[in-house]
């Protein structure tokens, strides 16, 4: 009798034993389930000015990575991608700026695919190859990729002109005597270096955004602590509108409202001396 008491409590543990093993089993893949990177993405059709696509609204659970992809057929050609990955944070982030790879060249009209990834690997590093497992693309609750389509207006490099005399500063301005933009953009003063160029990212005055065609006469507001005497050199500047419309954005680096080149590669920019 006592033998069949102990042969029925072994019995009754083992039971226990693997109910609570398989509810462990159950917990833990709920909480992978809970845990898998989650998130949306919304993009506009846009013009492309030869640096950078603007994806309008970004939502991860996780940081993760922006990419990418052009079209094969009616879906995203992977795992190649032709922008260097952007990292963003957990969250929602508005108008994300993605640069495209050094040589990627897009036609007009085409086709492009915005996908999210995860950051599952080498923290901070684009991993995904299609095979190795690392980074993979996000899915919706569905089990669907996020990724949507695009396309792409692109636009001819923009050109423009100006033209500025020699003055002086009457009520912290100064006045641009022409310029001329293909497209909406920016004219901004810069201080001089000291030897025979402008300094840059800095600028000393208010950027003043201007719709494509030719102005007379633009008068050009210092900032507070431009600091600006009789005998400096300045230098006048056109730039692009490339980012947040309106917005000048340019940092020297971000790649945004870069200075409008001349056929030489040259900034756009001319200089004058600010008198009594």
């Amino acid at each position: 009798m006592k033998m069949f008491m102990q042969q029925k409590f072994l019995t009754l543990l083992l039971v226990a034993l693997l109910v609570g093993t398989l509810v462990s089993c159950d917990e833990d893949d709920d909480d992978v389930t809970a845990m898998m990177p989650t998130g949306t993405v919304s993009v506009e059709n846009q013009d492309f000015t030869g640096e950078m696509l603007t994806i309008a609204d970004v939502t991860m659970s996780d940081d993760g990575w922006v990419v990418i992809h052009r079209d094969n057929g009616g879906s995203p050609m992977v795992p190649d991608i032709i922008s260097v990955p952007k990292m963003v944070s957990a969250g929602n982030t508005s108008d994300v700026m993605v640069e495209l790879k050094d040589g990627v060249e897009l036609q007009d009209g085409e086709t492009l695919w915005v996908m999210l990834h995860n950051d599952s690997g080498d923290m901070g590093t684009y991993e995904f190859d299609g095979s190795n497992g690392l980074d993979l693309p996000i899915e919706d609750d569905m089990g669907n990729i996020v990724t949507k389509s695009f396309t792409v207006n692109v636009m001819s490099e923009p050109t423009g002109s100006l033209s500025v005399e020699d003055q002086a500063v009457a009520d912290n301005k100064v006045s641009i005597s022409s310029i001329t933009l293909d497209q909406p953009g920016f004219v901004v003063v810069h201080a001089d270096n000291g030897e025979d160029g402008p300094v840059v990212p800095a600028i000393i005055s208010e950027p003043l955004f201007l719709e494509a065609g030719t102005h007379e006469d633009v008068e050009v507001t210092f900032t507070e602590d431009a600091g600006v005497m009789t005998g400096d050199t300045l230098w006048a500047m056109l730039h692009t509108d490339t980012g947040e419309a309106m917005v000048y954005e340019f940092d020297g680096e971000n790649g945004l409202d870069m200075p409008i080149l001349t056929e030489e590669d040259t900034p756009v920019m001319m200089s004058f001396d600010i008198t009594e």
